[in-house]
């Protein structure tokens, strides 16, 4: 890094490799470490630049002209410290230095297996070697070493950024993002100053479109590698040349996929079929603005290649052009994929409603189509909530995992001022969601949880506090509003957030705090639970508007518990079974509802529950004391994956129930969910 001394520069500029390389360099180190606890990257010191990890550790970076050789390693061995990690990065290796990295990784793989078992030997022998080549052994061995020339500084940086979107399967604009961020690295480096990471990610986020994310999860690997196999199956003179393509994307390492394709296409070999393969890679990399560079060579005529070029602009916003490739495809031919990117494009246009036709014809040619769904339900979600309910629920049964669908249904809910259902699904969003959840969601959780009367809103409010520190990289205190619009009262939570702890205030009243070590805390964690007018917690469930709970999904979910039903027809048998449960002195009231409606508790060792799957039919064998009750759930697609979700949630203590009923009678039996007995049948 780079300091200030009596007006001097000093440190890192001796024999520095160039401003542009250096930049390079600190774009790849950024993305080698941005998952790996990178706090900030700092130019404040002597090296290059400093990598400041969150664990208060640091990798320093030196980034040299010179070719890395033994006498020029010799020397900057006399001038380093091995307190933090360093990496010392040139731009070559001559021959006799790579021999010495070479001849250090086996020391390290050997000292790391299990082949030799004189150890003290191994190191006699690397001492050895390093007194004969004049080297700091200790140098060599707490160093890092790597080369980035100035021809390939662009790809370098490039290819890091790629392969780190890559892991976290996000679409980047990689090319305009290096640009700003060189411009950005190239400020700090001159005035000294250091880049954290809130900073690099809000200059990420500008380049991430989500619109993209969203297309390019409808891309359908099979096909492209259906294509790939055609390939080699019409020229098996040129299968050397591409099953490495093949097994690439089958392993999703698209970056190196385009090299082979580039070399092969610099090579003259199946260009035509080859380059709609090219522009398909280059869109899921996110390089959007190159392939638009390259339309007067590759803008053939053919409906691929025309829809791949359409991504491209869609992506870059450039929404009249993406348009006209569209229109330049023949209507008669559009499949699923080009009937979605028109709707996303008349969505860009704010053109909602053509939006939505080509939805419809979407789903006409594909009604699985969940990311189809997806955007029809969040289009339909204001004028049409119960069609966008149909939607969400509709996404759900293709695929139960679909956070998306969830999201949607929670933002019904909480539109409806439905606390309670929008909670569920937050819930299930925060569940399903593989990312990491945002901390305005977790805000919500919490303060609908607290709303709701729910138990452990506590932690939720932790949670809430410990993702806000850290997403938003707060150091020092901070305050953040998080209001609640509700039917008839609304809510105001106020977070002030703290290095040593938290505290929520609702309306006037702090309803909790959290301080580490503090004395007057009642629990190992340190929680202080004020005394709070639980008259607070006004919030009852009296709102019937919403439409979430009408659905036939909603219904089929609402019970607290698991639940297993038992209707009869005669209130006659209804209540000769309940006179001989009764009887067995198994049963004891908990309460009683009025309206003929009580609640009992059945001990563990009192009731046995066995349910048996054959075929398509879900029997339950139910032994109370000496009284035995069979019941039937029905359908057993819908309504036995309904059970078995309710099953696995953690709801009221564990706990499971039987719900007899008929007409306006109901007793609802309550007994611990371990009781109960799966078994599947042939």
């Amino acid at each position: 890094m780079n300091t200030v001394n009596d007006r001097k520069l000093v440190g890192g500029m001796i024999s520095s490799i160039g401003f542009s390389q250096q930049d390079s360099a600190s774009i790849k180190y950024i993305f080698l470490y941005l998952s790996n606890g990178l706090k900030e990257i700092s130019f404040e010191s002597d090296d290059d630049f400093c990598l400041v990890l969150t664990d208060s550790k640091k990798v320093k970076v030196q980034v040299k002209i010179n070719t890395l050789t033994i006498p020029f390693a010799r020397k900057l061995s006399k001038n380093i410290s091995y307190t933090d990690q360093n990496i010392i990065i040139g731009s070559s290796y001559d021959d006799s230095f790579r021999n010495v990295l070479q001849y250090k990784n086996r020391h390290l793989n050997n000292l790391s297996g299990d082949f030799y078992d004189d150890k003290g030997k191994l190191y006699s022998d690397w001492e050895m070697y390093c007194k004969e080549i004049d080297i700091d052994s200790t140098f060599l061995l707490n160093c890092d070493f790597d080369i980035i020339d100035g021809v390939n500084k662009f790809a370098i940086a490039r290819d890091a950024i790629s392969q780190w979107a890559e892991k976290q399967k996000l679409i980047i604009d990689v090319s305009t993002l290096i640009n700003e961020l060189k411009s950005v690295i190239s400020d700090k480096r001159c005035k000294c100053g250091h880049l954290s990471i809130t900073e690099i990610q809000d200059i990420i986020f500008k380049h991430r479109n989500t619109r993209i994310e969203l297309y390019n999860n409808t891309v359908d690997s099979r096909l492209i590698t259906e294509i790939v196999e055609k390939l080699i199956r019409n020229n098996p003179f040129f299968e050397k040349e591409i099953l490495p393509i093949k097994y690439s994307i089958e392993s999703h390492h698209y970056v190196e996929a385009r090299s082979r394709i580039e070399e092969c296409l610099h090579n003259h070999i199946l260009e035509t079929d080859l380059t709609r393969l090219y522009l398909w890679i280059l869109n899921v990399l996110g390089e959007h603005s190159y392939i638009v560079s390259l339309k007067p060579k590759y803008y053939l005529n053919d409906m691929f290649c025309r829809l791949e070029f359409a991504k491209a602009y869609y992506n870059l916003s450039e929404c009249n052009e993406a348009r006209a490739c569209l229109n330049e495809i023949d209507k008669e031919v559009w499949d699923e994929n080009v009937f979605f990117l028109s709707a996303l494009v008349y969505h860009d246009s704010k053109q909602d409603n053509e939006s939505q036709q080509e939805l419809l014809k979407c789903l006409e040619l594909n009604d699985s189509f969940i990311d189809a769904l997806i955007m029809l339900g969040t289009l339909t979600s204001i004028g049409n909530p119960c069609e966008a309910i149909k939607n969400f629920e509709k996404a759900l049964l293709i695929d139960e995992n679909c956070s998306a669908a969830y999201y949607g249904l929670a933002v019904l809910s909480e539109n409806a001022f439905d606390f309670e259902s929008a909670l569920n699904y937050y819930h299930d969003y925060a569940t399903k969601c593989t990312d990491e959840i945002s901390s305005e969601i977790m805000a919500k959780i919490a303060a609908f949880s607290f709303i709701c009367n729910k138990d452990h809103w506590e932690l939720l409010f932790q949670k809430w506090n410990m993702l806000f520190r850290k997403q938003k990289q707060v150091s020092g205190e901070e305050s953040v509003l998080m209001p609640v619009i509700g039917w008839k009262e609304s809510y105001i939570f106020l977070l002030i957030s703290k290095t040593d702890g938290f505290t929520i205030i609702c309306g006037d009243t702090t309803i909790f705090e959290y301080q580490e070590g503090k004395n007057e805390a009642r629990s190992s964690i340190g929680l202080v639970l004020p005394h709070i007018g639980f008259s607070m917690h006004k919030f009852v469930n009296e709102n019937n508007s919403n439409p979430v709970r009408a659905s036939d999904r909603y219904n089929m979910e609402e019970s607290a518990l698991p639940a297993i039903i038992k209707d009869y027809t005669s209130l006659e048998g209804y209540n000769e079974t309940l006179s001989k449960l009764l009887k067995t002195g198994k049963l004891h009231l908990n309460h009683e509802f009025g309206n003929n409606s009580k609640e009992y508790i059945i001990n563990d060792d009192d009731i046995t529950i066995e349910m048996k799957i054959t075929g398509s039919e879900l029997i339950g064998n139910i032994i109370i004391g000496d009284v035995l009750m069979r019941v039937w759930i029905d359908p057993i697609g819908k309504g036995f994956r309904s059970f078995k979700k309710q099953l696995s949630r953690d709801c009221s203590f564990n706990e499971a129930c039987i719900v007899m009923r008929c007409n306006n009678h109901e007793s609802t039996l309550t007994f611990k969910k371990k009781v109960i007995r799966i078994i599947y049948c042939d």
